[in-house]
């Protein structure tokens, strides 16, 4: 644990500045779609509450691009690659009188607490993910790539209606102080991805990502993997121009004989 909140700073403090002192070169428009899970300690039958879903897994899709810092970096077949993104995803949360809140269902909306209090409410919520993952990506060829990369994410969650209450909505807003205290809404994302180009306009990539929250981990209430987010999903990347996308029709060419004497 100690090697580990020792290396995350060091990593973060070489890697962004050295984007940020880059000069860009845009490659592609990158679609973005998969699932994620996030880790939920607080279930039966540890702590006697319901309501409180263990497997949340959640779609997720969004967008990007993707940059070449510098090109080679390290070696001659690696680059200092960023590729700043914004995925979406949407997830009913549980709100319970201790502050706490937990993923669940429209089944057990309300739930109840180990003293058979039952929840203060639930709403569906959104949550936007802002990454900018700045990493090393390595050539496997000339059509294959691997990279490794890190980023400082920001998470923001907003509730998004169809919210079931005991009085009042307003009593929901505690939400908030669970979502954005403990520095929920900053956590260090680990990507790898391995990306095949189609062609020079085309490329796709399977790309795994892992999640921390720092302060959570601190937390020895419960087990290290409460708030620990892993996923993967498909990236679809398209390069510009995006013409070339289209198979162009060959040109309709008369074919002219030679003149030939009678």
């Amino acid at each position: 644990m100690i090697r580990l909140r020792f290396w995350l700073p060091v990593l973060l403090l070489f890697s962004i500045p050295a984007a940020l002192a880059a000069e860009p070169g845009f490659q592609a428009i990158t679609l973005f779609f998969g699932e994620s899970w996030t880790g939920n300690a607080y279930t039966q039958p540890d702590y006697n509450v319901t309501g409180s879903e263990a497997g949340g897994i959640d779609p997720a899709l969004g967008g990007g691009a993707r940059f070449v810092l510098s090109e080679p970096f390290l070696f001659s077949f690696s680059a200092l690659t960023i590729d700043p993104r914004v995925t979406l995803g949407l997830r009913r949360y549980l709100l319970y009188p201790s502050g706490r809140v937990v993923p669940t269902q429209i089944e057990t909306a309300l739930g109840a607490t180990e003293n058979l209090e039952p929840g203060v409410g639930s709403a569906r919520v959104l949550t936007t993910r802002i990454e900018a993952p700045v990493g090393i990506e390595i050539s496997l060829g000339e059509r294959a790539a691997v990279a490794v990369a890190i980023s400082p994410t920001l998470v923001l969650r907003l509730r998004a209606g169809d919210a079931v209450y005991e009085d009042q909505a307003s009593d929901l807003n505690p939400m908030y102080s669970f979502f954005y205290g403990r520095l929920r809404w900053l956590r260090p994302d680990f990507h790898l991805a391995f990306r095949f180009d189609v062609s020079d306009y085309l490329a796709f990539a399977l790309r795994s990502s892992t999640s921390i929250s720092i302060l959570d981990l601190a937390d020895s209430t419960l087990p290290w993997w409460d708030q620990f987010q892993t996923g993967v999903g498909l990236e679809v990347s398209l390069s510009p121009p995006f013409s070339g996308l289209v198979r162009q029709p060959e040109d309709n060419r008369e074919i002219t004989l030679p003149e030939t004497d009678n």
